[in-house]
């Protein structure tokens, strides 16, 4: 009945319970000078060769990486 209850208090809080939005959108995006390019040309290069070879050695499955915190492709076993 304790879940019911915080339930209910949690879908009718009144507005002055509501979380303040931050007053300006946070960046989520660097910001680049016009005409300049992101990257430069050996990190597009390395970026391409990186991408390549995750496509080509990907399995469709996803397997969790604990140095990066995140999910990534499984590659395959000899594949470099």
């Amino acid at each position: 009945m304790n879940e019911v209850a915080m339930a209910l208090w949690a879908m009718t809080a009144s507005h002055h319970q509501w979380p303040i939005p931050p007053k300006e959108p946070v960046a989520v995006v660097r910001m680049v000078e016009a005409g300049k390019p992101a990257l430069n040309p050996d990190e597009q290069a390395r970026l391409r060769a990186a991408l390549d070879r995750m496509a080509r050695c990907a399995t469709g499955r996803l397997m969790y990486d604990r140095a990066s915190g995140f999910y990534l492709p499984e590659p395959k076993a000899n594949c470099k």
